[in-house]
């Protein structure tokens, strides 16, 4: 009898949680999931829930040549949909997602977060200011991850395959472009550093060469971790392969970020900047 009421209570509560939207199961990985998530074109996919909604997005052929740039885009949350923006691309960006390329329309198709990235806003940028005719992103950054969990975790296996399929398709993948440091705000520097002689070192053995442009960040609830940054200062510094990339402590005002961690558009207009002069010095040099 008592084992009867404890199967009718957990239906009940399981029935009531399905129509009510807290959650739903999840055929891919069999497990019961926010159907929220489902509705706001998230699924779970590569070692998260990334924005995956391509029903309202065409598929596009591009002809890339010398004057198209090709990057893919990694990290924690900013680097992925979590900006606060109405901005919409203008000019030729594309992505890359599931082997398809299409108009780089926010949320960034692959990217975690239902909001809007920077790279809509760089890759406009960027060609605007004469450096190309077209560019190329793929978003395989994901939120609340440490250094340790982007280099080990099944999102470092997405991140390879979309630079693989990068690869294959083009031919090269001018740069890695790498913002990470939020969620390494108050943990070791020195772990920080040998963590990332890690990545380096995974990169190599997986056949990833191209140049990492490395943010400077570790602003999050309202701290600055200054070891960190000079931690990801010193691998600029000492690695050739790893390149300047934005100093994102410098912009923590209330204005820039509408949480204390993530970018409003005033923000992301400042973020973008600060990526399209690194990319520019770079193909300057």
């Amino acid at each position: 009898m008592h084992k009867l009421k404890f199967v009718l209570i957990i239906t009940s509560v399981f029935t009531l949680g399905f129509f009510s939207g807290i959650y739903i199961l999840d055929n891919n990985r069999m497990m019961v999931v926010s159907i929220k998530s489902y509705l706001d074109g998230e699924t779970w996919y590569g070692g998260g829930y990334r924005y995956t909604r391509t029903f309202n997005r065409s598929e596009m052929t591009p002809q890339v040549d010398k004057k198209t740039a090709i990057f893919i885009a990694y990290g924690q949350s900013n680097a992925t949909n979590t900006g606060k923006s109405n901005y919409v691309v203008t000019e030729k960006v594309f992505q890359l997602f599931r082997d398809k390329i299409y108009f780089f329309k926010d949320p960034g198709l692959g990217g975690a977060g239902q909001r809007t990235s920077v790279w809509g806003l760089v890759g406009d940028k960027l060609i605007k200011n004469g450096l190309y005719d077209q560019v190329i992103f793929s978003l395989a950054g994901m939120g609340n991850k440490t250094l340790k969990q982007l280099t080990e975790e099944e999102v470092y296996e997405y991140f390879k395959s979309e630079y693989i399929t990068l690869l294959s398709k083009y031919g090269r993948v001018d740069a890695i472009l790498f913002h990470q440091g939020e969620n390494n705000n108050g943990r070791s520097s020195k772990e920080y550093k040998k963590q990332f002689k890690i990545f380096l070192s995974k990169l190599s053995s997986d056949g990833i060469n191209s140049p990492i442009f490395l943010s400077q960040a570790s602003y999050c609830n309202k701290r600055i971790d200054n070891e960190l940054t000079e931690a990801q200062n010193s691998l600029i510094e000492t690695f050739k392969g790893v390149l300047r990339g934005p100093n994102t402590d410098l912009i923590i005002n209330n204005e820039y970020r509408y949480d204390f961690c993530h970018f409003s558009h005033k923000g992301l207009e400042e973020y973008s900047d600060m990526w399209v002069t690194a990319l520019m010095n770079y193909s300057e040099t």
